[in-house]
């Protein structure tokens, strides 16, 4: 019964996961125009699908091996930590906030583990942490010169605006790929030491889960992207999504996870400052980063209280 909790909490978080983070690498395409929300949401979750199962092993295993030293999850404490994690990444869903699928999973893992009397591993969390605090400054950077460099390149030929649209259609497809890629591990790699399933297997069964989350749950979040952060044509939407993807393939590669969102709005938002009309929501932005604390706050809290008790 225990398993089949996990296993039950490891599905919905994957579904949130395709909901929550890999939905929003088409925000940018639905802002400029490009597509539907609806098409863009099956075309990011068939992307996400493809780069959890080809590319999702390097997060899967250090989630695996943990924050905290000195304790190993069982099948009560992984469905606890999933549990808890997916609950509190849905209700960011169903209030329009794209949530940090690796802040809030994180949070629980450290709450678990410390519940567990376990100590934290201070050097791998401290790699982790740093990486999390550069992830939107640099995606933001990026985002701005690349924005100021196609820019120009249109603006001196203008036949170069016909082939935007592909472009940012295919980076949008990539930069899908690399959040099922640097994602899917959140979901299945506190079942990775509990179960006699392969790692193949388990990628696969969360790649499943991330793409019908994309395609069932991510409308909203896409929405709440491409309109409520920042509007922004085709140019600056191929430069929000570039940094974004090359981190989340650097990501997936070193076996980090990341906060896709917190990437991805960098880089929206980076590239809106390229130009005089930013339009850019900083009260959004605000309330979302703030979500963002308490979500990682709430989910060790919970979690380790959890633990105690029982």
């Amino acid at each position: 019964m225990l398993l089949t909790l996990a296993f039950t909490g490891s599905l919905f978080m994957a579904w949130t996961i395709g909901a929550d983070s890999a939905s929003p690498s088409f925000g940018p395409v639905v802002s400029s125009k490009s597509m539907g929300v609806l098409r863009a949401s099956l075309l990011a979750g068939i992307s996400a699908f493809l780069g959890a199962i080809l590319q999702g092993g390097g997060v899967t295993e250090t989630l695996s091996r943990g924050f905290v030293k000195g304790v190993t999850f069982d099948p009560k404490s992984a469905a606890i930590i999933l549990l808890i994690s997916s609950s509190l990444i849905a209700i960011g869903i169903w209030k329009h906030y794209p949530m940090p699928t690796a802040y809030t999973l994180v949070g629980a893992v450290l709450g678990g583990g410390l519940g567990l009397g376990g100590e934290l591993n201070v050097r791998q969390l401290t790699f982790v942490f740093s990486y999390w605090l550069i992830l939107p400054i640099v995606a933001g950077v990026i985002g701005y010169f690349t924005s100021k460099l196609l820019r120009a390149k249109v603006e001196k030929n203008s036949k170069n605006k016909k082939i935007l649209k592909p472009i940012l259609i295919g980076v949008g497809l990539y930069t899908a790929y690399t959040a099922g890629a640097a994602s899917v591990g959140q979901a299945v790699g506190p079942l990775l030491k509990t179960t006699p399933i392969t790692m193949g297997a388990l990628l696969g069964i969360g790649g499943v889960g991330i793409l019908i989350g994309s395609v069932t749950g991510s409308p909203k979040i896409i929405h709440a992207v491409a309109r409520d952060y920042a509007d922004i044509g085709p140019r600056r939407s191929i430069s929000a999504l570039v940094g974004t993807s090359i981190l989340a393939q650097v990501a997936s590669i070193i076996g980090i996870p990341i906060s896709f969102n917190a990437a991805i709005l960098g880089g929206v938002i980076g590239s809106g400052f390229a130009t005089s009309e930013q339009n850019v929501s900083f009260n959004k932005v605000i309330r979302t980063g703030v979500s963002w604390v308490v979500s990682f706050l709430l989910a060790f809290g919970l979690v380790y209280l959890i633990e105690l008790a029982i």
